[in-house]
């Protein structure tokens, strides 16, 4: 047992060294992760109507701006706040008195399905990100219902071990279902030259 003393104590030596030669590797993934989790957040917070919540995701300057119409539709939390009371009042009203049991992911006219993400960590504690959204309606007597597609450009910082929302561009490819976008209120005003309900 003396004879293997200092074998395992030259094995501990090594394994004691070589740790911290992975920690990079591991805090990049752990980002990744969080970052990737942010995503989905998006989605999940405001498909709850959790106001709040949604609201936690972004700094406090945050900026959630509309490429395909070009205007800034939220800046700082109180518009962030005001942005998700008036969806939770035009597409899950139901929400604001919904019990845990009744499932407030059920009572949304509208939903956001995120794929695809893609984050660049760009070392100085902040990042940008890429994904794919797809905006699915549910037409009464018809059922769920593809109303869009598009991407989200994302900007993030990470403040206190926890990555947060610092701007995010909503890119509009596609409307798949203009008149019926328009009759469950997700689209404002007349409906494009050429385009049919």
């Amino acid at each position: 047992m003396r004879l293997l003393t200092p074998v395992l104590l030259a094995a501990m030596s090594m394994t004691i060294t070589a740790a911290p030669a992975v920690a990079g590797p591991y805090e990049d993934a752990m980002d990744r992760f969080m970052i990737t989790e942010l995503m989905y957040r998006y989605a999940l917070m405001h498909n709850e109507s959790d106001i709040e919540g949604w609201a936690n995701l972004f700094t406090d300057d945050a900026v959630l701006y509309d490429q395909t119409m070009g205007f800034t539709y939220a800046k700082g939390r109180a518009e962030i706040i005001a942005q998700a009371k008036k969806d939770r009042a035009k597409y899950n009203p139901a929400a604001a008195t919904a019990t845990p049991t009744e499932g407030k992911l059920q009572l949304m006219s509208i939903r956001h399905n995120i794929t695809d993400p893609v984050v660049t960590l760009n070392g100085d504690g902040t990042a940008s990100g890429i994904c794919y959204v797809q905006i699915v309606g549910n037409q009464p007597g018809v059922g769920p219902i593809l109303l869009a597609q598009g991407y989200y450009k994302d900007q993030y910082i990470k403040k206190n071990g926890k990555w947060l929302f610092t701007r995010r561009d909503l890119n509009a490819m596609e409307w798949s279902n203009w008149g019926a976008a328009k009759t469950l209120g997700f689209i404002n005003g007349p409906l494009p030259a050429g385009v049919k309900p």
